[in-house]
């Protein structure tokens, strides 16, 4: 299969193949159960759904330790209430390393490898597996999303949330977005807080390259604005009634990144280290007991033994296994290591996050309107509001992953309070499916019970789709390496790859050495230089015609995004590739550019972040471990795709300015033989060059951008047939179930997604500790 692969702020794998998969059905009913859910202190054995599950308990169970999710749990932990989190992944960055050294660096903590965890198949496992069309790329592992995206934090505007139910207006939202800020250029106001866990910084001028600046200039030409902050003042803006421009315009980005690290909601939230954390985390990745039960005390569970008929060895041999496979990457320099798992301590923590454990169903109550309670539960008046009457969620059945992704042993975590799912726009939508919770005919059809009719479940998927432009820059002087981190440097020195030039893989040697210098700036400078940045600085915004706020937006990236790969040059001779930057009858090797593989290329993604265009998510198996499909059918509404046809012309009217035409010279993509809109609407489809063909096509390799939302769509169940949560995010039919995670939004904010994920979690501990205010209609209905 050949492939380039693309990222905007949430990176996409676009692969030009197709491959199948043999389909291998687990059934996990036949695995044993876990060993730290029988031998482990605090162990309990419970019968829900009429059958008897060994397992750990909480007051309440997260599925997911992503950016949601990660919050949640924390900001519930430290409220004093257990917390039990789910994530099927394993340990990303340094906090998470057992007793990290002073310059203990994974790949998830520099801000220039972003682009790199995507692209680089030997980060496979830290990525979930989606089908359909097109290939979307969803992190895995602790930190979710927030440890592979670009970091860039952009807010929603006022605008964004007029179409979202009350209680999440912009004057509701404002306060949780601060939250969990704190921002480190702009002071305490209105708009910013200083308090929150995760660090905002915008990196120093000084590292910027000379196009960006000019790039910014240039939109102030075409009579835009100067957007000195774009999460500042400008987000309050009703363009349509007070005629200001609002964020429309150019400025500097900010991203969550603290002194050079990238700052996940996981690290943030609960990394033992981090100056900002709110509470420790007890951090299980293997099934081992901190503390063994004691003997004659049988908390709840039966006298099974430990290990007769539990397959202790394959128990035995789990952390074993993950920690071969979480140090796979020791191949690399010995700086940019992989992380080794985090050994369980016996630390005094509310939160107890569980790796490696692969949710596969919520359990119920049998009876409709009453939820199971313990003892000491019925001795205490429960303060958690239900949505509706209906079965009860008791817990989550899950299995624990073996080193090769396998699962080998289940059990389950019971809540005492509330479930809540934060896995994410395709996996929420899926596990909901899979516990019988969505469209009665789509779940008979895989001889699922259905639990609560909801239609809307894995419907109202929304992303938004881009345009790659590119130019030459004869004058750009941008110190730092193409290839972005010291892996593909190695790899190919090690190897001898070269392209026709002589040069080894896509980047000269002199650029090779200019790497290895930033590298050691970083890793002996108190994580300064290049590498302590996303390696990008500036973006804008634009509207296109019969869009009543800014929908497109543009992000400068002065490099070569797309030759680069070094696999491109191979891939691309005398082939049909996505964004080729020559026409696809040449040989790419011989570029139609000198400058391509020089470093003195630009590329700009421009987004299309408001589309109409709606897709969905549905189950291939009633098997829990096999992945959903999605159908994006992105860019099937015709005005998506006459946006981006204009935004692509304003770019070329951009770049003609007075800023930018002396310093660029020829576009590279798509090229000057494309411009009719038919041929700039088959470029944007179908992601070729080619001014000859003219048919039709949806090619489902076009970049997208990765803004995946909506398919558990909040709204209110009497007026909005396809919402799954009400605004206090309570799955309808069922009681003690939340969902809290991008697939609640109703419709995208005009930004980027990160930020407003932290935004729900943050408002989403307050409702469910009730410290919100909210509007009464649906207070405890």
């Amino acid at each position: 299969m050949r492939a380039i692969l693309w990222v905007v702020t949430l990176c996409l794998l676009v692969s030009t193949g197709t491959s199948t998969t043999k389909k291998i059905h687990h059934n996990i009913e036949d695995l044993p159960p876990c060993n730290d859910c029988v031998d482990c202190e605090g162990a309990v054995l419970r019968k829900v759904e009429g059958k008897e599950y060994h397992g750990r308990e909480a007051d309440y169970v997260v599925v997911g330790a992503g950016t949601s999710g990660s919050i949640l749990a924390s900001r519930l932990a430290e409220a004093g209430n257990t917390v039990i989190l789910l994530e099927a992944g394993g340990t990303t960055q340094r906090e998470f390393v057992n007793d990290p050294q002073e310059n203990t660096t994974t790949v998830f903590d520099v801000p220039l490898e972003w682009l790199e965890i995507c692209r680089n198949p030997e980060f496979k496992r830290y990525q979930w597996e989606v089908r359909g069309t097109p290939k979307v790329s969803i992190a895995k592992g602790i930190g979710g999303c927030s440890i592979h995206n670009a970091m860039l934090y952009m807010r929603g505007i006022a605008a964004d949330f007029e179409d979202w139910p009350l209680g999440w207006k912009f004057v509701d939202v404002l306060p949780y977005y601060k939250k969990s800020e704190n921002n480190s250029f702009y002071p305490p106001s209105d708009f910013h807080g200083g308090s929150g866990p995760i660090q905002i910084s915008t990196p120093p001028s000084s590292y910027h390259d000379s196009i960006t600046p000019r790039f910014v200039g240039a939109f102030q030409e075409l009579g835009y604005g100067f957007v000195s902050d774009f999460n500042g003042p400008v987000t309050a803006v009703l363009p349509e009634i007070t005629g200001e421009k609002g964020r429309l315009g150019a400025g500097y980005l900010q991203f969550a990144i603290r002194n050079g690290v990238r700052d996940s909601s996981a690290v943030a939230y609960f990394g033992e280290k981090h100056p900002a954390s709110l509470t420790k985390a007890y951090m299980n990745l293997h099934g081992e007991c901190v503390e063994p039960k004691k003997k004659g005390k049988s908390s709840g569970t039966s006298s099974r033994p430990s290990s007769s008929a539990i397959s202790s060895s394959v128990e035995k041999g789990s952390a074993t296994d993950h920690d071969n496979g979480d140090a796979r990457i020791q191949r690399l320099p010995p700086t940019l290591q992989d992380p080794a798992p985090n050994n369980p301590k016996k630390v005094h923590s509310k939160l107890r996050i569980f790796g490696h454990c692969h949710a596969t169903k919520i359990l119920f109550s049998e009876e409709k309107g009453k939820k199971e309670k313990t003892k000491e539960e019925a001795e205490e008046p429960s303060s958690t509001p239900t949505s509706t009457t209906g079965p009860s969620a008791q817990g989550v059945r899950y299995v624990r992953l073996d080193g090769n992704e396998k699962p080998k042993c289940q059990c389950a975590a019971f809540a005492k309070k509330e479930v809540v799912l934060s896995a994410g726009t395709i996996n929420s939508a899926k596990l909901l499916l899979l516990s019988g919770i969505g469209d009665k005919e789509h779940l008979r059809s895989f001889n699922i019970s259905v639990v609560s009719d909801v239609p809307g479940v894995g419907q109202n998927f929304m992303d938004g789709a881009y345009a790659i432009l590119q130019y030459e820059a004869p004058e750009l002087r941008f110190e730092r390496c193409e290839q972005f981190s010291p892996y593909f440097e190695y790899e190919q020195m090690k190897n001898g790859i070269r392209d026709n030039g002589g040069r080894i893989g896509s980047t000269p040697m002199s650029r090779v050495a200019q790497c290895n210098k930033q590298w050691e700036k970083y890793i002996g400078g108190g994580r300064k230089g290049i590498y302590g940045t996303p390696g990008f600085f500036a973006g804008g915004f634009m509207q296109s015609p019969g869009n009543g706020r800014p929908n497109i937006q543009i992000t400068l990236h002065p490099y070569d995004k797309v030759n680069q790969q070094p696999w491109a040059f191979k891939a691309n001779k005398r082939s049909k590739m996505p964004y080729n930057a020559c026409n696809d009858k040449q040989n790419c090797t011989d570029s139609t550019s000198s400058n391509v593989g020089t470093g003195r290329v630009i590329t700009l993604e421009v987004a299309h972040n408001l589309p109409k265009s709606r897709g969905y998510v549905r189950l291939e198996s009633a098997d829990p471990m096999m992945p959903a499909r999605l159908h994006g059918n992105y860019l099937t509404v015709k005005s998506d795709v006459d946006s981006l046809i204009w935004a692509v012309q304003q770019v070329r009217t951009l770049f003609n300015t007075e800023n930018l035409k002396d310093v660029t010279g020829k576009e590279l993509l798509p090229g000057v033989a494309i411009q009719s809109p038919e041929q700039l609407k088959r470029y944007i489809k179908c992601a070729t060059t080619d001014p000859d063909e003219t048919s039709s096509c949806l090619n489902p390799n076009a970049p997208v951008v990765g803004h995946l939302a909506g398919t558990c769509k909040m709204g209110d169940f009497d007026l909005d047939d396809m919402a799954v949560v009400d605004p206090l995010l309570r799955v309808k039919g069922v009681q003690s179930l939340r969902v809290v995670d991008a697939s609640v939004m109703p419709s995208l904010p005009s930004g980027n997604t990160h930020a407003t994920c932290m935004m729900i979690a943050e408002k989403a501990a307050d409702l469910i500790l009730e410290r919100a205010e909210f509007p009464p209609q649906f207070e405890g209905s």
